[in-house]
């Protein structure tokens, strides 16, 4: 992790930012994920964030769910590994016990069209040690 640090410091090293737009009934999703190319074998990290642009109770709002994960040592897990496999274990909980019970093939964005899934979501990354910080904002 020191030396993705010191990668990062110096701008080396740098894919990203990957940038996602969608569009949909008057709101705006942005989804800016930086990915950093590293030595095999070494600890990395995950730098994310995700924001939302709409209204809440009729004022106009901005959304954004920050996310800065590390390798995690007493599993061995990498960060990448436990930011993608544990958000689709929960999500696939959700859909066994009926929860999330949409058909057919559905993005994320789906689960995020339900506040309390997203809520429970979050509470179950948290568990599991990884930590979103969500803000919000009038736009």
């Amino acid at each position: 992790a020191r030396s993705l640090r010191r990668k990062l410091e110096r701008g080396e090293g740098l894919e990203g930012p990957m940038r996602r737009r969608r569009e949909e009934q008057g709101a705006e999703e942005v989804g800016d994920i930086l990915v950093v190319k590293d030595e095999p074998g070494e600890e990395d990290l995950t730098v994310m964030r995700v924001w939302a642009k709409g209204a809440r109770g009729g004022e106009p709002r901005r959304v954004s769910w920050d996310l800065l994960d590390f390798y995690h040592r007493p599993s061995g897990c990498t960060s990448m590994s436990r930011t993608t496999a544990f958000p689709c274990t929960i999500v696939a909980g959700f859909i066994a016990t009926g929860r999330f019970n949409k058909p057919g093939v559905n993005p994320p964005e789906r689960v995020g069209e339900d506040a309390a899934l997203v809520r429970d979501l979050l509470a179950e990354l948290r568990r599991r040690g990884v930590e979103y910080h969500e803000r919000v904002a009038r736009a």
